[in-house]
This record gives structure tokens, sequence and C-alpha cells, in this order.
């Protein structure tokens, strides 16, 4: 699980920016934080206020408590997806 902030962008899709705080959630263990001391480093680089990272960290305590109460909100069939190799792959413009 990582917490991305995201936007529509004027072209296509949407312009993310990782919020460093990341959950790492083993097929057969607990869950854990990932990268969280991070989150000062980025404010002391300006990268993020406190605010922000007081945001973050909110978001994150509510995700794990989704995850301490059992509550699974994906299909495990996805860790094993795997793209069409049918598929083209995409040209994006300049």
């Amino acid at each position: 699980m990582v917490l991305l902030a995201r936007r529509p962008t004027g072209v296509r899709g949407y312009d993310t920016q990782d919020l460093e705080l990341d959950i790492w959630i083993p097929k057969d263990g607990a869950w854990q934080w990932k990268d969280e001391e991070l989150l000062e480093v980025r404010v002391r680089e300006g990268r993020f206020t406190p605010a922000q990272v007081d945001a973050v960290r909110a978001e994150g305590r509510r995700v794990a408590a989704e995850l301490d109460a059992g509550r699974q909100w994906w299909d495990d069939a996805w860790a094993s997806w795997q793209p069409d190799p049918a598929w083209a792959t995409p040209e994006f413009p300049d």
C-alpha cells in the first residue's frame, strides 16, 4: 500500500506525488511501516510541510486500523497480475 497524492492533468492521466509512507503487507505476515523515517527528512528538505506530514500520518493510522481490524479491500489475485503480452505498447505525446 502506497499513499499517493494525485490530481488530474491537463493532458492525459494524473500527476502523482509519493507521500513516502508505505505499508508493507507480506502475503503470510503482519503489516509493517516502510519509509516512515523519511517523512521528517522531507520536512527538513522543504518538500513537505509539518501539516502535510501530519495528514499523511493520520491517513496511515486510518489504513493501519483497517488492517488491524482484519479488513482487506483488495483482491489477492492482483499479486500475480501480468499484462496480456498481446497488448501493444502505448505511445505517448511528447
